[in-house]
């Protein structure tokens, strides 16, 4: 039952990455991006700073998706097997 819920915990923890990568790829130029990467709100962000923004939401979201399907994967073979 343990490992059920340590699972369950697991899982949802990587959806919540994959939610967070999926939010910055949408919204790049927010406050609280801005605050985190020590930029100004007077300061116009350039395409390229917002391309490195979504660059990194598209790594964020793809380990989610990666780290999630093998936490998948442990569960099934874990409870089944």
């Amino acid at each position: 039952m343990f490992l059920l819920i340590l699972d369950v915990l697991i899982i949802s923890l990587n959806v919540l990455i994959i939610l967070f990568g999926m939010y910055v790829f949408i919204y790049p130029d927010n406050d609280w991006l801005r605050m985190f990467n020590g930029i100004p709100d007077d300061v116009e962000q350039d395409d390229i700073d917002l391309l490195k923004i979504k660059f990194r939401a598209v790594i964020a979201i793809m380990l989610g998706v990666i780290m999630g399907s093998f936490s998948v994967l442990q569960a099934i073979v874990t409870h089944i097997g």
